[in-house]
């Protein structure tokens, strides 16, 4: 288990991208495949409430509907696989969630109470990822390592799920062109953020 490089989305992968901001990372994966047919991208909000907020994502949406993309909004990860237009696409390859973050209630990333609803909304979404997985499929969660996002403890909230780290690969931004991490919370939600050294976590099925 290193941080070597490898590939991690072909176009053969059933992927699902949860929590995207502007849709930018699920439309990086679509340029490269040439098509998005093997693409459901899922958003917190609403498609009118992303447009408003996000200078590019009406762009971005209206692309990758046209490279055959599966859209759905106002997707909450605590109980997505319940999701009506969700129920119908199991068995997922890869299931993605990048830089995933509860939103502020303090002024500080290393308050308690912070930290814990962090750690509440990661451990909610890999409890519904689990049971959206094929059977060889990998949930994927991109994350700083760094204090105090280490505190999530992501690798021990996906223990208490039945999930193991099948690997640790390095983040770089670069090699999906047109990605921009965005903060995806509050007046300044277009904006980008630091993402120091970040990582993505790969989990599977313990019993894979």
């Amino acid at each position: 288990m290193g941080k070597r490089r490898r590939v991690l989305y072909q176009s053969f992968h059933k992927i699902l991208c949860v929590g995207e901001g502007d849709f930018s990372f699920a439309l990086s994966l679509a340029r490269k495949f040439g098509m998005a047919t093997n693409i459901v991208a899922t958003s917190r909000d609403s498609r009118v409430f992303l447009e408003e907020m996000y200078e590019s994502a009406s762009r971005n949406l209206t692309e990758l509907e046209s490279l055959g993309c599966t859209l759905v909004h106002k997707v909450n990860v605590h109980t997505m696989m319940h999701h009506p237009l969700l129920i119908k696409f199991k068995d997922f390859d890869r299931i993605v969630f990048n830089y995933p973050h509860a939103g502020f209630i303090g002024r500080r990333e290393f308050e308690y109470r912070q930290i814990k609803r962090h750690r509440k909304l990661v451990r909610g979404f890999l409890r519904n990822a689990s049971y959206m997985l094929g059977e060889k499929g990998q949930i994927h969660i991109t994350h700083r390592e760094d204090y105090p996002y280490s505190e999530w403890k992501i690798v021990e909230l996906a223990e208490c799920e039945e999930l193991i780290l099948v690997g640790e690969v390095f983040f770089n931004p670069l090699r999906y062109p047109g990605y921009i991490n965005k903060k995806g919370d509050g007046p300044h939600c277009d904006h980008t953020f630091p993402i120091g050294e970040s990582y993505t976590f790969i989990f599977a099925m313990a019993s894979t």
